[in-house]
């Protein structure tokens, strides 16, 4: 079962018990999403020898915590502020 999945079944249990496990299930919803990687916002103010924009700041598209490249967070798989799942580059293996 994917997390999209787990997100609707739990979505149909609130609309169905949403009285005393609507709370809950509110919070389960919010946690599942936040393990399906989101793509991070990378911004460069550089160019390398090639011209090509240099990327070295990045923020979280759920909390907008900030990274920079020195950072030892940079490319990490889940935000340290708020858990979020990070897609640092393209959806493909290998694609920078």
């Amino acid at each position: 079962m994917t997390n999209e999945e787990v997100i609707e079944k739990l979505k149909y249990c609130k609309s169905v018990h949403n009285g005393s496990f609507g709370p809950a299930l509110k919070i389960a919803i919010k946690a599942v999403k936040k393990t399906i990687p989101q793509q991070v916002e990378l911004m460069g103010d550089g160019y390398d020898p090639d011209g090509n924009l240099v990327y070295d700041y990045a923020q979280c598209p759920n909390c907008q915590r900030a990274f920079e490249e020195s950072d030892e967070n940079w490319e990490c798989g889940y935000c340290p502020c708020c858990g979020q799942a990070l897609k640092w580059w393209g959806d493909e293996e290998g694609d920078e």
